[in-house]
């Protein structure tokens, strides 16, 4: 694999994130590519330098373009394959890259956060599952507290980029590091695609306690008590502990679960309005992976038998019509526990 300081990438999907990490990544120089299903926006992209659909006040530099191919000479080319494909469609893209990639030339970055519902799987798993143990080594995963207007608009912000290779992960980190994009390396891409996962589905219940009239103390306890459960997760499931302890973490998780720019957060809090979930989903124009993550989650902490509390109020809710005062306070009238436990 070549060393050159500037590389050729491909970004797969044209959402807030993709957009906002194609657009950091040509303004560093890099010669970038995003494909989209859409012609409108690989035509609007092509001709208008703009993303019509996300992030569509931002002027795309001119070594950005699009295609809506994705073929041989679109993938094997580039050194870099950048994933920015919700979770729940991760599978069916992988599957057309299957004969495309050069496991011996290219790198994959993963920036989707969820568990696939139909197979609780994580996206590391899935390039596995779909693209074979070849291709484990030479993929890293991006996560952290970076929503994509701020990363777009320069602001400093900092995350996460986990993979098993170290050389890998430090060529990559290259790659995307900035002044004000700056990236911290992981060998630890369980840990990290955990808590970018459960994250969402804490938001959705801190959302909730909001829309509910709670305040700060409430919101508090439960970003807390989120990220032991995350966490208690996580390690039955291989991870490292000290992964929730940093940007991909308990970082990822005090932004998603504080801000009404988080679609789960808004999930909940809509929720909690006494809106239907199907028009909530309708409406937002983008995918909330909370809302898939939260069935999958609770399919995983029964399998690993890992008590998650907030996670099943929020399956309950959103899997069982249950409603939600009364979930509430059946989670709130649990008996007294040790912290650590």
């Amino acid at each position: 694999m070549h060393e050159n300081s500037l590389k050729k990438i491909l970004v797969l999907g044209t959402g807030n994130f993709g957009t906002c990490l194609a657009y950091h990544l040509a303004k560093n120089g890099h010669d970038v590519l995003m494909w989209a299903k859409s012609k409108k926006v690989v035509d609007s992209i092509n001709s208008n330098q703009i993303n019509p659909k996300y992030l569509s006040n931002l002027k795309l530099p001119e070594n950005l373009s699009a295609t809506d191919s994705l073929n041989s000479q679109t993938v094997k080319s580039k050194d870099i394959i950048l994933l920015c494909i919700p979770t729940q469609s991760l599978r069916e893209v992988l599957s057309h890259l299957t004969d495309l990639l050069n496991e011996d030339k290219q790198m994959i970055v993963c920036a989707a956060k969820g568990i696939e519902i139909s197979s609780k799987m994580l996206p590391s798993q899935l390039i596995v599952d779909v693209l074979g143990k070849k291709f484990r080594s030479c993929s890293s995963f991006l996560s952290g507290p970076s929503f994509a207007v701020e990363v777009a608009a320069g602001h400093p912000t900092a995350v996460t980029l986990a993979g098993v290779d170290k050389n890998i992960t430090a060529s990559i980190q290259k790659v995307f590091h900035t002044s004000y994009f700056r990236v911290y390396s992981s060998e630890d891409p369980v840990g990290i695609e955990i808590a970018g996962a459960m994250k969402n589905v804490i938001a959705i219940a801190a959302g909730a306690c909001h829309g509910l009239g709670f305040k700060s103390n409430s919101l508090a306890a439960l970003i807390t008590r989120g990220l032991a459960e995350i966490t208690r997760l996580g390690v039955a499931m291989g991870a490292n502990t000290l992964s929730f302890k940093g940007l991909g973490g308990v970082g990822d998780l005090f932004l998603t679960c504080s801000s009404s720019k988080s679609r789960n957060y808004t999930v909940g809090y809509r929720l909690a309005q006494g809106e239907p979930l199907t028009d909530i989903v309708e409406s937002l124009g983008s995918v909330a992976e909370g809302v898939f993550t939260a069935k999958a989650a609770h399919e995983l902490g029964v399998q690993y038998g890992v008590r998650m509390p907030i996670t099943e109020a929020v399956y309950k809710v959103l899997y069982k019509k249950r409603e939600i005062t009364q979930v509430v306070k059946e989670l709130i009238s649990s008996s007294a526990k040790d912290e650590l436990e």
